[in-house]
């Protein structure tokens, strides 16, 4: 992302915050070309984890034939014969290569999700049609030869079978083709079997024998079950009173919070909901908002939180307490064992590793990561490009709103293939839509960016949910055959599908939705009364069909999990009560394969063995809905989370047997990510989720602000500035962290209104005093206040305005270069463990009584690539050194004032009488008394200074020592008003000394390529006016503005058919340059007016008398 995407409201906080701190600032992107991943066939996950790995086993060696099987037609017994009569593997596997050679060509159109074989290693592709003597003919294909070749044997053995024949194929015949173990290994196998499992299913569709999806009806009174699959959701809908009152008994004693996932079994979301009414923390939801309620659990008052969810959603959740400054509170997993999750260890493997150093490589990338991942991929992947995290509900605007504010970005979105799939779909729709169409979802895109887009969307290809994965095209096909008339639902993580059917029906019809599992009840929940704010072309067809008088039945077909059923139901008999309509229902269809419901007597049979050697797994018992082929709607990870360990997890909870729940918490990271433990890493791009969320743009943290102190450096140290009017207008154009709220009006709140100024001479005598203007937005003739604070107030409040982990401490700048495209590439020293990050309200408050410091530590070297650095490092910049000595800009070196200054911090309760005795007797809240100055900071503290002629290496810069201190404070204030009183007032007066330097003003530019400066790194003066951090403020502002400015114009010139505000290396410079001659003479004339001051100019006038006697504080 180029710099120019920056708004004022993100760039300005960032550069302003670090402009005397030794800040680095740069707008960083990472790089490369994206190149094509091949696909994968996802595995089914078994629900017996004793014999996991695979539904087919293949055995080492063949297993004795008891009795033959007939082969289902003649056309089979010549390739058994070959087969058998082959000398060994090799032999064997080229006659496997000659049938694949004989398998006729495969339509390149039928090469499609909805005719693909689930469960096979390599692509396989089957079709059926019946011809005119209503025999079946096979067609199929594979992208592996050897596949190809047992795909051959299927088509060539089964064609011309009638459907029914087809049905009556037995698996054990494959077993006698002489194939043998060494060929048919055991993943081959699986796909061999999983063929014939797709061809049974496919002549069952040409026989028409479509059976029905069990279903659930919700009405006013109650709910009635259709199919096994049904009644076993059903079962729990109404909980055992007496579970319920034992669990709530729990938490409520036990202060135990719960949160959960929409996912559980309906017997534990039965027994939630209801413990819910009686106990209000308990949040069931998806995965982002189960950290948020367990924040707020521990808000009020929650001792502990009990996670019921996979691994990566517990280590959520501990993650955002420990931000949020809950590390006390506990959390608890359901289980000792890994909880796992298919899609979040898909983004762990190397496949994912290989994507990402694609989009390290890739100019202008950003990675947009879902939720449902660990952590560690969060943190690492971010280390490798710019990372934003995103759930199902706004996956969509995270990415329209990076192509809109960046139109050459390449956005590269993982693990979730389906997901990633479906918004391609999803947006070449939209690029059949009228530019009016395309705004209602995004208002910055039409038509043509929204094709443009196209091209720069990547996603990860190897990357599936177990659950989601099946609910394929032969499961598809069966809700398209059977319920076209039905509302349709579907999850942004299922097959391309369901998603299209969604698709289909929400566009041509008005009767689907695609998105979040909250979108979905939303969508069944806008169906009555609109109460959400779905797509304005469906509402009006909703709203109608409920405003008729008549009875109706409406029927969603649930393409996502079935757990969340509970929440479905109770939304709409809440709904249906509240309306009084006893004549409306719904039923609620779960697309599962009926098939896939195993009997009692198979649930506990013994493995099947085949005479090839095969064994078959039996399913699940029970109406668990789970198939090799589709229509597995519940995850076996999240039935860890039963109610039986929930309960066990409470009893446990504040008693001595809470030590053996050691292995229940969260997998904790003991790695370092950039100086950041692994958990504080991981939150970043969550973080980055939070500020989009909450501005609806791309966070300012894709502005790196790199420190090369340490955070309680920066924060510490007995040190206070003043902001006149000029920085507070300035700051006036800024949102701050509140909502609603300007930056100015948090600064002001954070310090102390200076409402009396008051001068005098060394010798006491009344120079001048007056009153000044107050308020922190400025009035109709435009005057505002000006205010005074502590460094660390100020530092605190503009690093709240920005998001969570925007500063980066213990950094520091080593060097930059200017490459031919025109980015820049910088290099960085990052501490191995001290470093720390700032920013948010989050951000660590530290204090520490020692001089500002690099971070200690071994270094780590980076190298970033980016559009824009700013260098806000200081009088001793070295990102202007380094302009200097490897571009050619102007050298210009620090020259020392021959003054050097003693400050510090007092306690004004100790003044006699307080702030009001102070404020009585000097009449006001800001002095300068000759070479002192005093200003009150916080409403009970008062910082003092002094500045004093001393010769170069006089004062060691740094905190003094207490003795050291007092001493200096009463030979140099012993005779300068209050000043001596108030260095006497504490034991230990914390008081830092150093000296005063400045930069000449430049005679050109001080920036060159995409780089320039801000602050004491352009134009370091002397403190005598009071304006070195206003200056740094103004300069901040003005860089962002006149780069807002220039994107803007740019996006309306007529040429800019895409309208893209993107703006090339060579225009980015042009602004740099402008911002550069704006601020160049302004800073210059302020640099010059304090150098005047601190010199003892001979003169007659009032301002040489000031001059001479008083020094500006």
């Amino acid at each position: 992302m180029a710099a120019v995407a920056v708004t004022a409201a993100a760039l300005a906080p960032a550069v302003a915050g670090g402009a005397h701190k030794g800040a680095a600032t740069l707008r960083r992107w990472s790089a490369a070309t994206a190149r094509p991943a091949g696909r994968r066939a996802a595995i089914v996950c078994q629900q017996q984890p004793e014999r996991r790995g695979s539904t087919l086993a293949a055995r080492a060696a063949a297993a004795e034939v008891v009795a033959a099987v007939p082969f289902p037609t003649p056309a089979l017994e010549p390739f058994a014969a070959e087969l058998q009569a082959a000398g060994g593997q090799q032999e064997r596997s080229r006659l496997l290569l000659g049938y694949a050679r004989r398998l006729p060509a495969y339509p390149e159109a039928a090469r499609t999700d909805a005719h693909r074989v689930m469960g096979c290693t390599a692509q396989v592709w089957v079709s059926a049609e019946l011809d005119a003597a209503g025999k079946v003919r096979f067609a199929a294909d594979s992208d592996s030869e050897l596949t190809r070749g047992l795909a051959a044997l299927l088509v060539e053995g089964l064609s011309g079978l009638t459907p029914d024949e087809v049905l009556q194929v037995d698996p054990a015949c494959l077993g006698q083709l002489g194939l043998g173990p060494a060929v048919l290994t055991r993943s081959r196998a699986n796909g061999f079997l999983n063929m014939l499992e797709s061809m049974k299913k496919r002549a069952r569709m040409l026989a028409g024998d479509l059976p029905r999806f069990p279903s659930l009806l919700i009405t006013a009174e109650g709910t009635a079950a259709q199919g096994a699959f049904a009644e076993a959701q059903n079962k729990f809908l109404r909980p055992d009173p007496a579970v319920v009152d034992a669990l709530v008994a729990q938490l409520q004693a036990k202060q135990i919070g719960v949160v959960a996932h929409f996912y559980m079994d309906p017997e534990v979301q039965g027994v939630l909901s209801s413990a819910a009414e009686r106990w209000p923390h308990i949040n069931i939801s998806d995965s982002l908002v189960m950290a948020d309620g367990a924040v707020k659990m521990a808000e009020a008052g929650c001792k502990a939180i009990a996670v019921l969810g996979v691994d990566f959603m517990s280590e959520n959740v501990r993650a955002i307490l420990d931000e949020a400054g809950y590390k006390d509170v506990a959390v608890y997993r359901m289980a000792a064992e890994s909880i796992g999750c298919s899609l979040a260890e898909a983004a762990e493997s190397p496949a994912y590793e290989s994507y990402l150093a694609e989009a390290g490589a890739t100019p202008t990338s950003l990675h947009v990561v879902y939720i449902n991942t660990s952590l560690k991929t969060k943190a690492l992947a971010h280390q490798q490009v710019p990372t934003i995290t995103c759930t199902s509900s706004n996956v969509v605007q995270t990415v329209l709103t990076a192509f809109a504010e960046v139109p050459d970005v390449h956005v590269w979105y993982g693990p979730d293939t389906y997901m990633g799939r479906n918004l391609a779909q999803l947006f070449q729709s939209l690029a059949q839509l009228s530019d009016e169409e395309v705004r209602e979802l995004h208002p910055a895109h039409t038509q043509a960016s929204i094709r443009s887009l196209l091209p720069r969307l990547r996603y990860f290809d190897q990357g599936t949910c177990i659950v989601h994965h099946l609910f394929g095209g032969e499961v598809c096909e069966l809700v398209k055959e059977g319920y076209r008339d039905a509302y349709l639902t579907a999850h942004f993580e299922v097959p391309g599908e369901m998603f299209s059917l969604a698709m289909e029906a929400k566009r041509q019809r008005g009767m689907g939705v695609v998105g979040s599992t909250q979108n979905i009840l939303d969508f069944i929940a806008a169906n009555f009364f609109m109460t959400q704010n779905i797509l304005d072309f469906i509402a009006a067809k909703l709203t109608a069909a409920l405003e008729a008088p008549y009875p109706d039945r409406l029927q969603f077909v649930l393409g996502t999990e079935s757990g969340m059923i509970t929440s479905i139901v109770r939304k709409v008999q809440g709904m249906l009560h509240a309306a009084g309509r006893s004549d409306v229902s719904v039923e609620i269809v779960f697309p599962v394969s009926p098939e896939a419901i195993t009997t009692d007597k198979q649930a506990g049979a013994a493995q099947t063995e085949l005479p090839s050697g095969l064994s078959v797994v039996p399913g699940p018992a029970g109406g668990e809905g789970c198939s090799l082929e589709g229509g597995c709607a519940s995850c076996p990870y999240m039935k860890m989370n039963s109610l039986a360990a929930l309960t066990t997890v409470c009893e446990r909870v504040g008693t001595p047997g809470e030590a053996l729940l050691e292995a229940f918490k969260p997998r904790p990271y003991t790695e370092l990510v950039g100086g950041k433990t692994m958990a504080q890493a991981g939150c970043v791009p969550i973080l980055h989720m939070r500020g989009f969320q909450k501005g609806g743009q791309l966070p300012a943290d894709l502005v790196a602000v790199y420190e090369r102190r340490s955070l309680d450096a920066m924060l510490g140290g007995p040190s206070g500035l003043g902001l006149a009017n000029n920085a507070m207008k300035a700051l006036c154009l800024l949102s701050g962290a509140g909502e609603g709220a300007c930056l100015a009006e948090e600064v002001a709140a954070a310090g102390v209104e200076d409402r009396y100024f008051k001068m005098t001479t060394q010798a006491g005598k009344l120079v001048q005093a007056f009153p000044m203007r107050n308020g922190a937005r400025p009035t109709s003739d435009g005057s505002i206040g000006s205010y005074s604070l502590t460094r660390p107030n100020l530092q605190r409040t503009l690093y709240a305005a920005l998001p969570p982990g925007t500063v980066t401490c213990d950094a520091s700048f080593r060097s930059c270069a200017l490459r031919e495209d025109g980015r820049v590439e910088v290099t960085l020293a990052l501490s191995d463990g001290t470093g720390s990050r700032a920013g948010g309200t989050g951000a660590a408050a530290g204090a520490v009584d020692g001089a500002a410091a690099e971070g200690a530590g071994t270094a780590e070297e980076r190298v970033e690539i980016c559009d824009l650095l700013v260098g806000a490092d200081g009088i001793r910049s070295r990102v202007r050194t380094c302009l200097e000595e490897r571009h050619g800009i102007e050298a210009r070196h620090p020259q020392y004032s021959g003054y050097a200054y003693i400050r510090g911090l007092v306690d004004l309760s100790l003044w006699p009488g307080g702030v009001a005795g102070w404020q009585k007797q000097w009449a006001g809240t800001h002095l300068v008394y000759g070479t002192c100055g005093a200003g009150i900071v916080t409403p009970d503290t008062l910082c003092f200074g002094r500045y004093v002629p001393a010769p170069q290496g006089t004062f060691s810069p740094g905190l003094m020592p207490p003795a050291k201190a007092k001493d200096a404070l009463e030979d140099l204030c012993h005779d300068y008003g209050p000043m001596r009183e108030l260095s006497l007032m504490t034991e230990a007066p914390r008081v830092a000394c150093g000296e005063l330097w400045q930069l000449p003003s430049p005679k050109e530019v001080w920036g060159a390529g995409c780089v320039t400066l801000v602050g004491d790194a352009a134009h370091a003066m002397l403190p005598a006016l009071g304006q070195g951090a206003c200056q740094a403020i103004e300069d901040a502002v003005e860089l962002a503005v006149t780069l807002h400015q220039a994107a803007s114009a740019k996006a309306a010139a007529p040429t800019n058919g895409a309208a893209s505000a993107q703006l090339s290396a060579s225009e980015l410079e042009t602004a740099l340059r402008r911002y550069e001659a704006v601020r160049g003479p302004h800073t210059a004339g302020v640099r010059n007016m304090a150098e005047a001051t601190f010199k003892h100019a001979a003169g007659e006038t009032w301002w040489a008398r000031v001059k001479r006697e008083c020094w500006f504080w």
